[in-house]
């Protein structure tokens, strides 16, 4: 539902409003240990950015990679035999 929100926020060009609810989802989504935390991480820097916040970018690209490889080393080490 969010990811829907921030699509629509951006469609009209409220990409500062957008990254907030991308940012949102994907921090509550990581707590939970959720796959899509990444992808809404990597949405609101993807906004940040599209409003030239290039520093906000950054930190929530690079949050989406840290949540990510948080994901990958968890679900493999579940699964190692």
């Amino acid at each position: 539902m969010c990811n829907e929100l921030g699509e629509v926020f951006e469609a009209q060009g409220r990409h500062e409003s957008a990254a907030l609810v991308y940012a949102e989802a994907g921090h509550q989504l990581s707590e939970a240990g959720h796959p899509l935390s990444s992808q809404l991480l990597c949405h609101s820097g993807l906004a940040w950015k599209r409003i030239g916040s290039y520093l906000e970018a950054e930190k929530y690209y690079a949050l989406s990679l840290h949540s990510l490889q948080y994901l990958y080393d968890t679900i493999l080490k579940s699964i190692a035999i």
